[in-house]
């Protein structure tokens, strides 16, 4: 319950509006007060302050004053065991790199819609997409733990309008299975690397984690369930990215190459593994890393068998193309590839499916056909 109480000051009479803030974990009842010149005002403000303490949006002025840079410590930390720690050291890059310098000292109950929104649409003109939403999701993040924390009672970041992740189609290169067959003759030794990527559309972290136990030849099944990627110069392994298990089917062709890998060895040995037994690197398609000790053979493979410029992640993309020339539905590509649902396998590869559209105008159009064939038979 708030009350007024008239204090003398040397100006005159101050009116002191006080109440007690819910508790928090470090205090069972908070006092709070604040001054006013005039007893109109502290009316207003005490009718302010017991209408939010009804409701429940009560949000302590002191609590909001925290900055956003420690706040972004706190908010890191308890990310950490939710998500990936790949994905930890992407949200503290774009911290570190385009949010900190500009919003490390702010207090969290300055931010306003506005400053977010010039901040997000500056971003968009000068960095990619993805990064710039990423600097959003740090940012919403943030803010979010502070509303459940009752420092601010409304996040700022909501409704901000981001850029759009443009897909052009003349952008997604798909290989011919020739293409891929050259591609994969030209890799030397990694030839069932880049056939198994390009013929079950597996992520290369996915090759990577994948052990001789997961290759399952009596059902023609690869069992993907977890996936490693660098961090922090070191191999983790760590869940897939959906955190989802799943069976993706292994063609004869690739079976025939992954054989000999898998003979005569232990089963929780890596399939895809450098001759020192450490998981196969990273590739880059850049001509400006050298192939030191066999490392970076990517760009050999591709100058050599004339491939178009791209990386073993698109790679995925010719897996796609050629399940669906194969007469794969959505749901059994989104079931391959792992995706979360339909909705995001027939978004990335729309263009891939302009095939069935014309089979299902051809369905019709004998259907229709057949129909008014009939009639027209019974007619007369």
């Amino acid at each position: 319950m708030a009350y007024i109480r008239p204090e003398k000051r040397k100006y005159g009479t101050a009116y002191v509006v006080w109440w007690e803030a819910p508790p928090d974990a470090k205090h069972k009842v908070r006092k709070r007060n604040k001054t006013f010149r005039r007893r109109k005002d502290a009316k207003a403000f005490m009718g302010e302050i017991e209408a939010s303490l009804a409701k429940g949006t009560y949000v302590d002025m002191t609590a909001g004053e925290a900055r956003i840079g420690d706040l972004f410590d706190q908010w890191i930390t308890g990310k950490r065991g939710t998500v990936t720690d790949g994905y930890i050291n992407d949200l503290t890059a774009s911290w570190r790199t385009h949010v900190e310098p500009v919003f490390a000292y702010w207090k969290v109950n300055e931010l306003r819609y506005s400053d977010v929104q010039s901040f997000i649409s500056g971003m968009a003109e000068i960095r990619s997409a993805t990064i710039t939403n990423r600097c959003l999701d740090v940012l919403r993040g943030i803010c979010d733990m502070a509303v459940m924390d009752g420092r601010i009672a409304k996040n700022p970041c909501e409704k901000i309008k981001k850029p759009r992740r443009t897909t052009r189609k003349e952008e997604r290169r798909y290989l011919t299975i020739a293409q891929l067959y050259r591609l994969a003759d030209a890799s030397g030794r990694w030839r069932p690397l880049v056939l198994t990527l390009g013929l079950t559309g597996l992520r290369c972290g996915e090759a990577r984690a994948l052990q001789v136990k997961d290759v399952d030849f009596k059902k023609h099944r690869l069992r993907v369930y977890k996936a490693t990627r660098r961090v922090n110069r070191e191999w983790v392994t760590k869940d897939t990215k959906t955190h989802a298990r799943r069976d993706v089917p292994m063609p004869a062709c690739v079976e025939d190459v992954l054989r000999p890998l898998c003979e005569d060895r232990a089963p929780n040995d890596l399939v895809f593994v450098r001759d020192d037994g450490k998981p196969f690197d990273e590739q880059t398609a850049s001509r400006k890393v050298k192939n030191v000790e066999g490392k970076y053979w990517w760009w050999c493979a591709l100058t050599t068998s004339g491939t178009p410029i791209m990386t073993m992640h698109e790679l995925r993309h010719t897996a796609a193309s050629i399940a669906i020339s194969a007469g794969a539905n959505v749901l059994l590509v989104q079931r391959m590839l792992g995706h979360e649902n339909p909705a995001m396998t027939l978004k990335t590869y729309a263009d891939l499916f302009d095939e069935d559209m014309n089979q299902v105008r051809d369905v019709i159009d004998a259907n229709v056909h057949d129909a008014l064939t009939t009639f027209t038979t019974h007619g007369e």
